[in-house]
């Protein structure tokens, strides 16, 4: 219940999202909402949030542009869209699974396997330098439709390769924002696709 309790406050406090940190902790990492862990996660949640707010202030991580549902006709498009990313994030646990079994069984050091890691990493950010670093930057701008279909068609894969790779090399990170990251570039591919086939 702490480790789940110090997730929630950690991605509470990141992203200003109280919420969505306290539901994180507890499906992902408890894997249940039982009541003697509902109430810390919740109350380390928000609490991370306050103290957050209070030095940083009330900001959203990611200012996404005005937008309404104009047709009920949009709202299939929605379901395809959830459809979508879930089968995407099963792309991305089976490409991440199996990199780490690969690693495993490279006859290397343990000490040399981030550093060829690194190098295989550093290769795919001089093809495609939207994948470094957390994204935050690259998700903003997909957010306002600033970059293209074709160059998203190489961010998803490279994103989940380099993800895989570097924690299957030994290099340290997590898996939450490189998710988000992953879900923006798949939702904003689905809309390019929708809106084309029915404007």
């Amino acid at each position: 219940c702490g480790v789940a309790g110090g997730i929630a406050g950690g991605i509470a406090a990141v992203f200003n999202a109280p919420i969505a940190g306290a539901f994180f902790a507890l499906e992902v990492v408890i894997g249940n909402f039982a009541m003697p862990a509902f109430g810390p996660v919740m109350l380390s949640s928000v609490l991370a949030t306050v103290v957050s707010r209070s030095y940083f202030g009330d900001h959203p991580t990611f200012v996404v542009p005005a937008y309404s549902l104009l047709s009920a006709w949009e709202l299939p498009f929605y379901l395809g869209l959830g459809i979508v990313c879930g089968l995407g994030g099963l792309v991305f646990m089976f490409v991440l699974d199996n990199m780490e079994k690969a690693g495993a069984k490279i006859a290397l050091p343990n000490t040399n396997k981030p550093a060829v890691g690194g190098l295989l990493v550093g290769g795919m950010i001089l093809l495609a330098p939207h994948i470094y670093g957390t994204g935050r930057q690259t998700m903003d701008a997909i957010l306002r439709g600033g970059l293209t279909w074709s160059y998203l068609l190489l961010l998803f894969p490279l994103k989940m390769c380099a993800t895989s790779l570097t924690l299957a090399s030994g290099g340290s990170g997590g898996l939450f924002v490189p998710a988000l990251y992953l879900g923006a570039v798949l939702g904003s591919l689905f809309g390019m696709g929708s809106g084309a086939l029915f404007p």
